[in-house]
């Protein structure tokens, strides 16, 4: 095995083991606290969507355990790594969820192997939120150490064809690991184990063949059940690969990664909190449409624009955004389709629907108006930004920013605004995501899943979790709900 990388594997294990709440800076443990809150906010979100309730009901057949967990959605409970299983897939569906650099996911993998572990066991919500800052930080450290993309020959950003999301895992198995205070060396044999089940990625055909179904681009619920049962396995006394990560023939490699950012991976462990840099999305679509999104709001709100004196929008944006994978469906048939949909988005706006939950139900698709409006709207490739955007790739390996510039007609007059970061990232200070603006998402994502005062309750529990004693007697009461599928 090459030197290079050796003992990554145990490094990082060494790291997860010994995280204790008192460990974490108190803005990471804060930090932390919004992911958790955001994170089931999206998974209620997406409760009566009929993918949702075919994976609550699929998490009821795996059946159930001495140590039952919460099944998001449901009055009835499951195995642990059942309720992983849904409720990570279901914090997904809506793709509300939060991002890393405007390039990943995966806080759904992160908190509901954690939660349901820590439910199980009746931890305290200090555990809780060790569990879930570890397993995200090492979750991002290893899906920023793999190459996801290259520039070519013009100078363009190119996705590598190899690049997906199947890394998450490590994330499950970290946050489960953790939140089952597994040793050092158990959690090593997690991480094996993890990573011997890690899922191909799909990104390339879902790119390609837009065929926007239920299992979307990544299987994150697949991933949240993985991690736990990588966990209870490892505590069992099952033996896996202790050095996954490491060397020329390390996970990197097997995830057809062209070479692995080694100084990412390991270092500055317990100081560099990636936790802390992950964005919140206000809106229920794909986050690189976002910037767009916030620049066509500012100038219909700004100047008080009504749809019928709008006779055209011009998106000037990076040529993914650009591309047929998010600008191609102008009238998407189901709500997955919508979430890669930048057109129908902006029509939507246009006519002050907000882009929660409710945005993808059938009465909004089925919006005639809406169809219609996308008509007048037309998204570019813009060279200038195609040029920061590899400025930024080659510095950073991901996209810290994604400019978009958008220029509407109406009223014989031509409005523009521009954005290089989008709300909820934390990279500024005028993009950052409060606590209130945080809350009001939350409100809004659960508002057809429960009554505003117990979404209230859970959602004053959460962010006070550090004075939880039991996870199981305070805060999975609150979750329990039964939600009525809709189309």
């Amino acid at each position: 095995m090459s030197a290079v990388g050796a003992g990554s594997t145990a490094q990082i294990a060494d790291f997860v083991a010994a995280i204790r709440y008192e460990d974490l800076p108190a803005s990471v443990a804060h930090d932390t606290k919004r992911i958790i809150a955001d994170t089931i906010a999206c998974a209620l979100g997406a409760t009566s969507m009929v993918a949702g309730q075919i994976m609550i009901s699929t998490a009821h057949e795996l059946g159930q355990s001495p140590r039952a967990a919460t099944v998001i959605g449901s009055r009835r409970r499951a195995s642990a790594a059942a309720c992983a299983f849904a409720n990570s897939y279901l914090a997904n569906l809506l793709d509300g969820d939060e991002t890393l650099l405007n390039s990943t996911h995966h806080a759904c993998c992160t908190v509901f192997p954690a939660l349901a572990l820590c439910e199980a066991q009746a931890a305290h919500g200090k555990e809780l939120i060790a569990a879930v800052a570890a397993g995200y930080d090492i979750g991002a450290r290893i899906g920023l150490s793999l190459t996801i993309a290259s520039i070519n020959v013009n100078g363009d950003v190119q996705r590598v064809p190899t690049a997906g999301l199947g890394w998450a895992i490590f994330a499950a198995a970290g946050a489960g690991g953790r939140a089952m205070r597994l040793t050092a060396r158990e959690l090593a044999h997690a991480l094996g184990i993890a990573g011997w089940v890690s899922p191909i990625s799909c990104h390339r055909k879902w790119d390609e063949t837009r065929d926007f179904h239920m299992m979307k681009n990544s299987p994150h619920g697949f991933m949240g059940m993985h991690g736990v049962m990588a966990a209870q396995m490892a505590q069992a006394g099952m033996q896996a690969d202790t050095s996954i990560l490491d060397g020329g023939a390390g996970y990197w490699a097997l995830a057809g990664s062209p070479d692995c950012n080694w100084a990412v991976l390991t270092g500055a462990l317990g100081e560099k909190w990636w936790i802390s840099e992950a964005a919140v999305k206000p809106y229920a679509i794909n986050r690189l449409t976002h910037h767009s999104i916030d620049a066509f709001r500012k100038i219909v709100r700004d100047h008080r624009l009504q749809p019928d004196e709008i006779s055209s929008v011009c998106v000037k944006t990076f040529a993914r955004v650009a591309s047929p994978f998010l600008s191609g469906a102008a009238a998407p048939e189901t709500p997955i389709a919508a979430q890669f949909s930048l057109p129908f988005a902006l029509a939507a706006c246009a006519y002050g629907i907000d882009l929660t939950p409710q945005w993808q139900s059938a009465e909004v698709l089925n919006d005639v108006r809406l169809r219609s409006f996308t008509q007048r709207i037309r998204v570019e490739t813009d060279p200038a930004i195609q040029r920061l955007m590899a400025e930024d790739f080659r510095r950073t390996r991901r996209y810290p920013r994604v400019p978009a510039m958008v220029i509407v007609m109406a009223r014989d007059t031509s409005y523009s605004a521009s954005m290089e970061y989008a709300w909820g990232d934390p990279g500024t200070e005028e993009t950052r995501m409060t606590d209130d603006e945080l809350k009001a998402k939350f409100m809004a994502y659960t508002a057809a899943a429960m009554a505003p005062k117990r979404a209230s309750a859970l959602l004053d529990a959460l962010f006070n979790l550090e004075h939880i004693s039991s996870i199981a007697k305070e805060i999975s009461p609150l979750l329990r709900t039964t939600v009525q599928q809709r189309s």
